[in-house]
């Protein structure tokens, strides 16, 4: 953040606080919405990246990951 954008920050903080409280209730079913994730756990808009750094979600990727690798050798020894 640069000098300009503090010393607005200043001046209108409590248009800014406005903003973001007015952005929150009319977007509430947005940011409130439940994703279900592949894992099998369900996150909102707002915990998706505190969700995708969860253990539970990081062994599943690993475990996808590890099963595309055998899918992918298996695949290459049984084209020879």
């Amino acid at each position: 953040m640069n000098v300009t954008q503090k010393i607005y920050k200043l001046k209108n903080i409590d248009k800014i606080i406005e903003s973001n409280r007015q952005y929150k209730l009319d977007n509430y079913e947005k940011i409130n919405e439940p994703f279900l994730c592949e894992c099998g756990s369900i996150y909102t808009f707002n915990h998706r990246a505190r969700h995708f750094k969860t253990r539970k979600h990081i062994k599943f990727q690993q475990l996808v990951i590890s099963e595309l690798e055998l899918a992918s050798q298996s695949e290459s020894k049984n084209h020879y």
